[in-house]
């Protein structure tokens, strides 16, 4: 048994010190150059010259651990705003689309009312409206016919916006100048947004990103809205171990922002408001929370020109 011991204790032992003398030089060497600019905002630049394209990528210090219990999923649900434009981008009248922004905004405050209601209506017992039911929406027998025409005002109002809007012009613009991947993620800790350019278009990108994020319109709210719903069903509600590793988490977690998942509970997502995007934007996309990377085929030197004032 001794024998056994000491070999064993000669196997673990020196694999555990060849590890330890090889840690002190991996040979890896990325060569980063980092600038912080005076706003705060973090640009790393990685110069790769035999590359002919460059990854273009701004990382968020924004999760869902800077949200709350009532707007949990925000960070994500943001994320998908932040493809919708800007006045510049997304439509062809910004005027009237901020009117129908307004009227819509107006229009959904008065149904949320009228959900509230409901909600509180269920609690009591009180009756409820079958035809909102088969719409998935709790609202009082006596309230349905103001619900129904709220719905209507709200569906007009879209289809007016729906004809000055440009979709996916964001996207286009930068495909019709060479662009593959587009797209963004959002995780407990933080958003991202990338996108692979060829080397020559990285000015595009530091235009088309300046200009979302200084002033993003959130067009297509309450559209939007309906499809994180929808995504969630997908993801989380339809899977078999969706609703038990949420439970788990929320568990586990119980005294951190990780309790509850990342795209959010189905009921705070159902209550966002245009305020509560606007909100959150103007506490988190500052510039100290934010992070450019440049990985490729770009010079450094161009990188920091292009960054600056």
């Amino acid at each position: 048994m001794a024998r056994f011991l000491a070999l064993f204790a000669l196997v673990v032992l020196v694999p555990a010190a060849g590890a330890q003398e090889t840690s002190k030089d991996a040979g890896f060497d990325l060569p980063v150059d980092e600038l912080i600019l005076d706003n705060g905002m973090k640009v790393l630049t990685v110069e790769r010259p035999m590359s002919p394209r460059v990854f273009c990528a701004l990382y968020w210090k924004v999760g869902s651990v800077y949200e709350r219990p009532g707007i949990t999923g925000l960070a994500h649900f943001f994320e998908h705003m932040m493809f919708k434009g800007t006045d510049i981008i997304g439509t062809t009248d910004p005027k009237a689309d901020r009117e129908l922004n307004a009227k819509i905004e107006t229009v959904m405050g008065k149904i949320r009312e009228l959900k509230l209601r409901g909600l509180e209506a269920l609690r009591k017992g009180q009756p409820l409206s079958e035809l909102a039911r088969k719409s998935v929406q709790t609202i009082r027998a006596e309230d349905e016919a103001g619900w129904v025409k709220l719905n209507a005002e709200y569906d007009e109002f879209i289809k007016q916006q729906k004809k000055i809007s440009v979709g996916e012009h964001l996207s286009r613009l930068f495909q019709d100048n060479g662009g593959t991947g587009l797209n963004a993620s959002t995780s407990y800790d933080w958003t991202r947004y990338f996108i692979d350019l060829p080397a020559n278009k990285v000015e595009l990108f530091f235009w088309l990103e300046s200009d979302r994020f200084l002033a993003p319109v959130f067009r297509e709210f309450y559209p939007e809205r309906e499809n994180v719903k929808e995504e969630r069903r997908l993801r989380v509600d339809s899977v078999a171990t969706g609703p038990i590793s949420e439970a788990f988490d929320a568990q586990f977690w119980m005294s951190h922002p990780y309790q509850w998942p990342v795209i959010g509970w189905m009921s705070d997502i159902d209550q966002y408001t245009y305020s509560d995007a606007q909100k959150y934007y103007e506490t988190h996309y500052v510039p100290e929370n934010a992070t450019a990377i440049f990985v490729g085929g770009c010079k450094k030197e161009d990188v920091r020109a292009l960054a600056q004032p």
